[in-house]
């Protein structure tokens, strides 16, 4: 009878223990989760300041993303390359403009 009750004993401490080790690793999962999603805002925001650039200086009227569902797309207006030097220079290099830009509105826009 006292050896029933000894291990039901343990047995409660080692769930309690289970319960306390399943609450930390949560806690852990939502604090990592929280700091990935402030971590990617701020990444997301230098980013769209470097595109902003970009932008500006070619006078572009449009920016897609390329896995936004984009059909087709010439690669001569693709300006992930500048802006990814942007971000890797922090900024210093000034962004090169396009020796001749494409007319707006002629055959398939930017």
């Amino acid at each position: 009878m006292l050896g029933k009750e000894k291990l039901k004993e343990k047995e409660d401490a080692l769930q309690a223990k289970l319960n306390e080790l399943r609450q930390l690793t949560q806690e852990g999962e939502r604090e990592m989760q929280t700091r990935q999603g402030e971590f990617t805002r701020e990444v997301l925001k230098s980013i769209e300041a470097k595109v902003d650039v970009v932008v500006k200086a070619d006078k572009l009227d449009l920016v897609l993303e390329k896995s936004a569902g984009v059909v087709h797309y010439n690669e001569s207006m693709d300006i992930t390359k500048r802006v990814l030097a942007l971000v890797d220079g922090d900024g210093k290099a000034a962004p090169e403009k396009k020796a001749a830009p494409e007319k707006k509105g002629a055959g398939g826009g930017k």
